[in-house]
């Protein structure tokens, strides 16, 4: 089933079509738009991101530093028949070759593009590392012509952090280096600082290449650049004003024969933290070891929740991509340097919202950090109490994502956390403190705070009375039953929210597609694809499968759609996990709804917490 959106009225640039395979990849085998899903490469841990498109345009960046250009021709990958000199590329681009069989598939923090070209089947795998600023590139080559292959396979990267790079060759390390260096540390070099790039291959290059100009050559471009030919210019040494870095390996394939190897990008400290990284990445099995390694932490983080329903693109936007896209919005959405759109500042705590738990020293060390950031930095009204940097809409935010924290975690104690004040503003905080201090201000103007107010009084209302004592100011607030304000302009709704409506065959249902319409088309509703895609999760997960988290257990309010018989939903909470199965009777009942867990039939519809680290077994059954 190809999806594509409903409509493209109003967008700049349709996304790509594609459908979705069994492991929940994304897979687009017609060129035109980016990717909906997966264009942006992360790893957990790392501040580096790879943005690419189907076609194999795209470029990378660090801590909000594009390391390539935004143009989307910074890199490349070039194969080559000796014999009769045709030139294509496992992407479209830049060879620009048309491939008899073409796929790309993306999967979270890492995309694969196959291309079956002159009867040699090529595929390239490129992923973004956790917790190292390295991008990996694993190519397989597969002979499937009747004869013998002798093959070049060439890479091509072209840093963009300005010219006059020091370039170097490390031979043992079949690595080569790039830096500023000091005689043109001047203009934008402080941006720069002390970076180092480099780029390293799991075989020895027959040669390489580190001038750009050398690379393409004169009257060239980057579809048929001269460093393909054998009659390619050596490369530069020491100072180079258009850094380029480029290896060529050759590659001889046996009848049927099969060749598989590696290369690496990234960014270093210096360079022998840049030697260091590539001793962990100088052969074709440790590359293949570290892309298996960053797809498997993807698959523990996006597990908290899954989904086995009819609807099949409904689990794998439940089960993996909402959880990783609120994660990859943040990347996305930074800009030049560390700097922030301030009206998506708080993406830094909320790309933890749906997987806090899967990583929760990150979540927490982010959220008391964003939290000390606003009392530092923000600039405070003369009552002493409003955080006048930031607006409400994005403030809510800390309370609903510390609360979201505390209940899947479990760790009340993060509450008593304290944030250094501004000076002069007042007693010390904790954190506790300036998230009752947010509700209070978004109280006094809930249109202002958005959508999320009444989800945030909610959440935190539910951790006091189980976890602490609630502070007096606030009290009244959080066991009121106030209301944000319903505003009546509207907006239209996100980009990927469309999407997804279109792509769902469930959210298509006039009753469900009204509710996540409702939600976004308000004039305050979240903005970005790192809000959208945490707010998306939870709608569905809470409002429309009805499984809601609390400090005591689960709380169920299930639906079962007229179009589905049963579903399975699998939830894990501060160690256990609850099987869930909803389902329709085929005997009439009294009661319209049963619920028995472990066998053993319950009169709530709050499953407690068991702190016992098992499966249990819940069954939801329709009359």
């Amino acid at each position: 089933m190809n999806i594509k959106p409903s409509s493209t009225a109003g967008l700049n640039l349709a996304y790509a079509v594609g459908w979705f395979a069994e492991d929940d990849s994304f897979v687009v085998t017609q060129l035109g738009g980016e990717s909906p899903l997966g264009s942006t490469l992360v790893g957990l841990g790392s501040d580096y991101a790879v943005h690419i498109s189907p076609d194999g345009a795209g470029w990378s960046t660090f801590a909000g530093l594009d390391i390539t250009s935004p143009l989307g021709t910074g890199k490349g990958w070039y194969i080559r028949d000796r014999e009769t000199g045709a030139v294509w590329s496992p992407f479209f681009l830049p060879a620009g070759e048309k491939a008899d069989d073409f796929e790309v598939r993306f999967f979270p923090g890492q995309v694969t593009a196959y291309a079956l070209k002159n009867k040699i089947g090529a595929s390239l795998t490129i992923t973004a590392l956790p917790n190292k600023p390295v991008e990996v590139w694993l190519v397989k080559l597969e002979n499937r012509s009747a004869r013998e292959r002798s093959l070049t396979f060439t890479t091509y990267f072209e840093p963009c952090v300005g010219q006059g790079l020091e370039t170097c060759y490390k031979t043992r390390e079949k690595l080569l280096l790039m830096r500023r260096s000091l005689s043109s540390a001047v203009g934008d070099a402080a941006a720069v600082g002390d970076m180092v790039l480099f780029h390293g291959s799991t075989l020895t290059p027959v040669r390489f290449q580190t001038d750009k100009m050398r690379f393409i050559g004169d009257g060239r471009t980057l579809k048929n650049p001269l460093e393909l030919d054998s009659d390619a210019q050596p490369p530069c040494e020491g100072i180079v004003e258009n850094p380029a870095a480029s290896f060529t390996v050759d590659i001889e394939l046996p009848i049927e024969g099969e060749a598989e190897f590696g290369f690496y990008v990234g960014v270093a400290r210096n360079p022998e933290h840049a030697i260091d990284l590539a001793k962990g990445l100088n052969k074709s099995s440790l590359v293949r070891e570290a892309v298996h390694m960053a797809r498997m932490k993807w698959e523990s983080a996006c597990s908290l929740v899954r989904l086995d329903s009819p609807d099949h693109v409904l689990n794998a936007f439940v089960n993996t991509w909402l959880p990783y896209e609120a994660y990859a919005g943040w990347m996305r959405q930074r800009t030049g340097g560390v700097c922030l759109d301030p009206l998506l500042v708080a993406d830094c705590i909320r790309r933890y919202y749906p997987i806090c738990a899967a990583v929760p020293d990150a979540a927490r060390s982010s959220l008391v950090s964003f939290a000390a950031g606003l009392s530092l930095s923000g600039a405070y009204t003369e009552d002493n109490k409003n955080f006048a940097s930031l607006p409400l809409s994005e403030l809510i935010w800390l309370p609903l994502t510390v609360a979201r924290y505390v209940v899947e975690t479990g760790d009340a104690a993060i509450l008593a956390e304290t944030v250094q004040p501004l000076e002069g503003a007042g007693e010390e905080l904790t954190l506790q403190d300036q998230c009752e201090r947010i509700l209070e201000i978004c109280a006094a103007s809930p249109s202002e705070a958005g959508p999320l107010f009444p989800r945030a009084l909610i959440a935190w209302r539910d951790i006091l009375e189980s976890c602490a004592q609630p502070r007096t100011a606030v009290e009244e607030i959080l066991h009121s039953d106030r209301d944000s304000q319903d505003p009546k302009d509207t907006q239209k709704l996100p980009r990927r929210i469309r999407h997804m409506l279109a792509a769902s065959a469930l959210l298509n249902e006039a009753r469900y597609r009204s509710l996540i319409e409702a939600f976004f088309a308000s004039e305050n509703a979240p903005v970005g694809d790192c809000a959208v895609a945490c707010v998306a999760f939870t709608e569905i997960t809470e409002k429309i499968l009805g499984v809601l988290p609390l400090c005591e257990g689960l709380e169920l309010s299930p639906h079962l759609p007229d179009s589905w018989h049963d579903y399975e939903i699998t939830r894990q909470l501060r160690g256990d996990k609850y099987k869930i199965h909803v389902k329709r009777s085929l005997r009439p009942s009294k009661a319209r709804v049963t619920v028995t867990v472990d066998g053993i039939p319950i009169n709530d519809f709050v499953i407690p917490e068991f702190s016992d680290g098992l499966e249990h077994m819940v069954e939801v059954v329709f009359s």
